[in-house]
């Protein structure tokens, strides 16, 4: 069961502390000499962030978190309850057994899993915020509230089905990233700067010619009220207007000038900067998709266990695989087609018991097949 593996997941936890793997939010830690157990010293839980964790290891197996929002996986379910009530999570939260949570071993946390028992039928969405279980024949370790909910309290282990429910999970995530969707643990993209920009902006012409806005006046214009003490023209011969050549230094008056280009950081107009999207209300938002504890009823049918030992795209290194797991038991290579691409399957079983699953897997495992797992079908 799923609560005697206390020293592992303590350890996990001390991992996530930042002394060993996963990263930060864990309470003060101290281990007791020759004990598996861990004296806690509470502190304040950190507020609920989005995070995916680092690859971490656990007798010899290695574990890669990643996000993934179309997993769906059948296998054997534990649960844990009273030894881890009230202690850390890996994700920092704190642990209550009570609650409608679950602990898995590479989803993001956290991510909003729909359970559905395959031997009574009976599902519910659970909130997965803690790593395990760290028992290889496990797909998930439920709270105890679940357990009971799921109807395998007594039991200790059922026959699941573990589907992400994607626009929950995506949602969720957003809601606690402030809608950026990078994990808290992951490195977030540098902020772009700006494009350097060009600035146009009009400059005053020069005053010692005349002014390009100022057409030039006739140099001897007839006036009808001639200025007093001045010789009128002859009225026969009007003076005939002076004609401005443009040059260098005197601009054309029918000629506009044209703007000067400046750049932008040398004119007092600034570019504009779209304006900061509020953040996410992740409080509410969050407060939402929590599981709700409702459980449905779907119909099942017989199930049967198996542990898949690998899969394959050469048909050769199946059959050879095959050929061993035949000294072991009953066993069957199948052809599969998954993304468009085929794959031969390798299977041992059907196996009678969990029991008898767990052996034949720790065995699986011992000959170097790290990837084989239980598998419900």
């Amino acid at each position: 069961m799923a609560h005697k593996m206390m020293g592992i997941r303590a350890f996990f936890c001390l991992a996530g502390c930042g002394l060993a793997l996963v990263g930060v939010g864990c309470a003060e830690t101290n281990f007791v000499a020759n004990s598996t157990k861990l004296v806690t010293t509470p502190t304040a839980p950190p507020p609920p962030a989005y995070k995916v964790g680092k690859p971490y290891e656990i007798e010899g197996i290695w574990y890669y978190p990643k996000i993934d929002y179309s997993y769906d996986e059948t296998g054997i379910a534990s649960w844990y309850g009273p030894d881890f009530d009230g202690k850390p999570t890996a994700s920092g939260e704190i642990y209550d057994q009570n609650g409608l949570t679950a602990a898995h071993r590479t989803l993001p946390m956290p991510t909003i899993v729909q359970v559905t028992n395959l031997e009574n039928g009976r599902s519910l969405r659970l909130r997965v915020n803690d790593r395990g279980p760290f028992s290889k024949g496990r797909v998930l370790d439920v709270s105890k509230r679940a357990a009971q909910l799921l109807g395998f309290i007594e039991n200790g282990t059922a026959r699941v089905r573990v589907q992400v429910i994607a626009d929950e999970s995506q949602a969720l995530a957003a809601a606690l990233s402030g809608g950026t969707m990078v994990p808290i643990d992951q490195p977030r993209p540098p902020v772009p700067t700006a494009a350097p920009t060009i600035g146009v902006t009009s400059q005053a012409l020069a005053t010692t010619a005349v002014p390009a806005a100022t057409p030039a006046k006739p140099a001897a214009a007839p006036s009808a009220t001639p200025a007093p003490s001045a010789t009128p023209a002859p009225s026969a011969t009007p003076a005939k207007p002076a004609t401005v050549t443009p040059s260098a230094t005197t601009p054309a008056a029918a000629t506009p000038a044209k703007p000067a280009v400046v750049p932008a950081s040398a004119t007092a107009t600034k570019p504009v900067v779209p304006a900061a999207q509020p953040p996410v209300q992740s409080a509410a938002t969050a407060a939402a998709l929590q599981p709700d504890g409702k459980v449905t009823q779907v119909a099942v049918k017989p199930t049967s266990i198996f542990i898949q030992a690998g899969a394959f795209t050469k048909k050769q290194n199946a059959e050879g695989l095959t050929a061993e797991l035949r000294r072991l038991g009953a066993a069957s290579m199948t052809p599969v087609t998954v993304g468009g691409q085929q794959f031969y399957r390798v299977r041992l079983g059907p196996i009678s018991s969990v029991t008898e699953a767990d052996r034949l897997l720790g065995e699986l495992v011992r000959r170097g097949h790290a990837d084989a797992k239980i598998v419900v079908d």
